[in-house]
């Protein structure tokens, strides 16, 4: 689990604090990963300032837009989490535990309200750097800079990754701005940059509160700081995963885009671009089916399905058997009742399962006989070039990451599964 953290390395030294004797520890392995994360906002940010001294139309078209910008961001944030209220008795103890660390009486309203207020500040520090981080990526597939080199994504498939491609949601956000641009590379630029340049205002804006506030709590130590953070890292677990998912989606577009664009450079015919796409959403199919039927048996084994789908299912009415007499024949007919309703969960089980294992099979053949069909066309012709082995490559490439964008999506929603089941069993 990454740990999205919380302060810049060089804000102790803005507010005074490396002088406070409690805090001096501060830039231990828990803040490791943040550090790096600012250093590279703020050289990014200062590139940005370079190519964006004059605000674009676009720009000054967004700051006075109606749609604010940030707006779910902002609504997040303004919104104190239920964990965080004194009525949370889980944050409560929390509470009391820091001001046994502290040595403060526990009816110390002041003391309390103060470390409620650094949570709050915390938790929006915490969302704030986790939003920055998926503009940042945001940013860098619009600059060519997404993708780093490394040996762990080496392929022999050869196609550019280092060109712009601005991501489908900015895309989507310039489109609810009617934004009519003829240039959309520099409205998506002017758009990205805008809301990076506020998370990134907001962020030290909030960060300096939290310095003051902190340095006005008497007992405050790194411990009691510590203890704050677990918990609040524990409950924004959920929305991190979410952000990562979401960083994880963006690189996987990048890449299906960059060889669809590599494809095209390769003077690609409207025959061979047909190929590529009925080759893709077999395997988009083949994928889904897959998938499905792994999510269809995550629910099963862990939602008890069959007791849900048929929870108030009942093949006689129960009134009817209560009000028999003769107690023998009640008993008799209510077990032949529940074993009637047992063996029609069992069989619509595994009818559903059956119907789901042979949507898979139908897509994975015919995802198999589609590409088997491009070789042979590869092999047959006469003329090369009516589809080089390249192309097939890089079709083949594209369908591969296409599945592995597919399996990002199912293996998140398993996840949020799991969330939400185990959290009903928590309540109950």
């Amino acid at each position: 689990m990454a740990d999205y953290l919380f302060i810049d390395n060089n804000q102790d030294k803005v507010n005074g604090r490396q002088n406070d004797p409690n805090l001096s520890s501060r830039q231990g392995p828990l803040y490791s990963t943040m550090i790096e994360n600012v250093q590279e906002r703020i050289l990014s940010q200062k590139m940005t300032e370079l190519t964006t001294s004059v605000i674009p139309t676009t720009t000054k078209r967004i700051q006075n837009s109606s749609i604010l910008i940030d707006k779910k961001i902002q609504e997040r944030l303004e919104k104190i989490p239920t964990y965080l209220t004194k009525e949370n008795k889980t944050f409560q103890s929390i509470i009391d535990q820091a001001l046994r660390m502290m040595n403060v009486s526990m009816t110390n309203d002041k003391i309390q309200n103060d470390l409620q207020d650094v949570s709050i500040l915390l938790y929006q520090i915490q969302i704030l750097s986790m939003y920055h981080l998926l503009w940042t990526s945001y940013w860098e597939s619009g600059v060519g800079q997404l993708i780093k080199p490394t040996s762990e994504r080496q392929t022999y498939i050869i196609y550019a990754m280092n060109i712009s491609i601005w991501p489908k949601e900015i895309q989507r956000l310039l489109k609810s701005m009617d934004e009519q641009s003829a240039d959309m590379n520099q409205s998506s630029m002017d758009i990205v940059s805008v809301h990076r340049q506020e998370l990134q205002k907001q962020l030290r804006q909030t960060e300096i509160e939290w310095n003051k506030k902190v340095n006005h709590i008497s007992g405050y130590s790194l411990k009691v700081e510590q203890l704050l953070k677990d918990y609040i890292l524990r409950n924004v677990y959920e929305f991190q995963k979410e952000i990562e998912h979401k960083i994880e989606l963006v690189t996987i577009d990048y890449h299906i885009e960059a060889i669809k664009r590599e494809f095209d450079r390769q003077n690609a015919t409207e025959y061979q671009k047909k190929l590529m796409k009925q080759l893709c959403l077999k395997k988009d199919e083949k994928e889904t089916t897959e998938q499905e039927l792994k999510f269809l048996q995550e629910r099963m084994h862990h939602f008890n399905v069959s007791d849900q789908c048929f929870k108030d299912l009942a093949l006689i009415d129960s009134t009817m058997i209560d009000s028999i007499e003769n107690v023998e024949i009640r008993q008799l007919l209510q077990k032949q009742s529940r074993e009637l309703i047992q063996q029609a969960k069992a069989d619509f089980c595994t009818l559903i399962l059956k119907t789901a294992e042979d949507q898979r099979t139908r897509a994975e053949l015919n995802y198999d006989n589609q590409k088997e069909k491009l070789y042979d066309i590869h092999h047959n012709a006469l003329d090369d070039t009516i589809l080089p082995l390249k192309m097939i490559d890089l079709i083949t490439e594209r369908c591969r990451m296409i599945g592995e964008r597919i399996q990002s999506i199912y293996k998140y929603k398993i996840e949020c599964f799991r969330w939400k089941s185990n959290e009903k069993k928590n309540n109950h």
